[in-house]
C-alpha cells in the first residue's frame, strides 16, 4: 500500500510565533511524512 498523502493538523503547538519558526514537533511530523514517502500533507485547518 502506498501513502501518497495524509491529513494532519498544523496548530499553535507546531509554530513558535515569537521567532516565526516551526517547532520540533512539526519537524518530527515532516520526518514521519518523509519516512513513508508521502508527496502531500493536507491540513484541513490552518491557524
Amino acid at each position: 500500500m502506498k501513502m501518497t498523502s495524509g491529513h494532519t493538523l498544523f496548530g499553535k503547538e507546531h509554530r513558535d510565533a515569537s521567532v516565526k519558526k516551526v517547532t520540533d514537533l512539526w519537524k518530527t511530523t515532516l520526518e514521519d511524512v518523509a519516512t513513508v514517502v508521502q508527496k502531500h500533507i493536507i491540513s484541513p485547518w490552518f491557524p
